[in-house]
């Protein structure tokens, strides 16, 4: 029963509720959220064919970035991180975050295993990765936004959180998911507040309301 009324949450939507994250999103209008939102995913995208074929670890391992697994839970309830600059190469993954989310899963139609959330989180900083070594400039492919500060002085911007939902569009890509990465969170953050499994999914049909009604 739970599976026949597990919702189909676009990627859109996960995106749509980053990008409101970004403390610029009050200056974006609403006919660019769209384009934003499938700016940031076509990106993250692109690169996931790109290295499709490629050993994501050993490419890191190459450019002399480090990789920490924890054997205890992240303090802060993070998946992974990345550090990169200063000197500092390094990539922290905490495989305790990936048993959570391997039970939160279980009962859904996608039942996915600690190993695999492990891969996704890999990837997730992949992204990242390009990102700070320069292999893949994301703001230079994306039309920045115009804004004048104060009323008076033009201002140009391409919101933060474009990142974020660049590497989540890699992840899902490169995992090859059938749901987004993000969907896992979401399901745990609503059950931590008490609320039913039903509950959760109308939560999420209601998030997916809300970013057509915003973005479409």
């Amino acid at each position: 029963m739970e599976h026949a009324e597990f919702p189909q949450i676009s990627p859109e939507t996960f995106a749509y509720w980053e990008l409101k994250e970004d403390p610029s999103y009050p200056r974006i209008p609403k006919e660019e959220r769209l384009r934003l939102i499938r700016a940031g995913i076509d990106a993250g995208e692109r690169m996931a064919d790109a290295y499709r074929a490629e050993d994501l670890e050993r490419l890191m391992k190459e450019d002399g970035v480090v990789l920490h697994r924890f054997t205890e839970p992240s303090p802060i309830g993070i998946h992974a991180q990345i550090q990169y600059g200063d000197g500092v190469k390094s990539v922290d993954l905490f495989p305790e975050t990936a048993k959570q989310l391997e039970a939160v899963m279980h009962s859904t139609p996608y039942p996915y295993s600690a190993r695999q959330f492990e891969q996704m989180f890999l990837a997730h900083e992949f992204y990242h990765w390009l990102e700070y070594s320069g292999r893949t400039p994301l703001r230079a492919g994306i039309k920045p936004l115009r804004h004048k500060l104060f009323g008076l002085i033009p201002h140009h911007f391409t919101p933060c959180r474009l990142s974020e939902i660049a590497a989540h569009a890699f992840t899902n890509r490169f995992c090859r998911l059938p749901f987004d990465s993000r969907l896992p969170d979401y399901l745990i953050l609503y059950e931590e507040m008490g609320k039913s499994r039903s509950e959760v999914y109308d939560e999420l049909r209601t998030m997916q309301a809300q970013y057509q009604a915003e973005c479409l």
